[in-house]
């Protein structure tokens, strides 16, 4: 955790440890929840999200055709 200060112009700055824990570049949008305190949240891509959850389908017990409902299918029941 860390501090910052505002400025009178309503600017923060993150300390460098923060962004580079959640690697935060210039440019990068953050959303503020003000609806309980104030949580300042990284948006990211639906790009970068769809990364961050794809399944390695090899590390996975059962499945070798790829990840997901349909990989499953067709192996447990064969193609049509």
């Amino acid at each position: 955790m860390g501090q910052t200060v505002l400025t009178s112009q309503g600017t923060l700055t993150l300390p460098i440890e923060v962004r580079r824990r959640h690697k935060l570049h210039p440019g990068d949008i953050l959303t503020i929840d003000d609806t309980d305190g104030i949580r300042i949240v990284k948006n990211i891509s639906f790009a970068e999200l769809r990364k961050k959850n794809q399944v390695d389908a090899g590390k996975l017990r059962g499945y070798t055709q790829g990840d997901g409902m349909l990989a499953h299918v067709i192996e447990k029941y064969g193609k049509k």
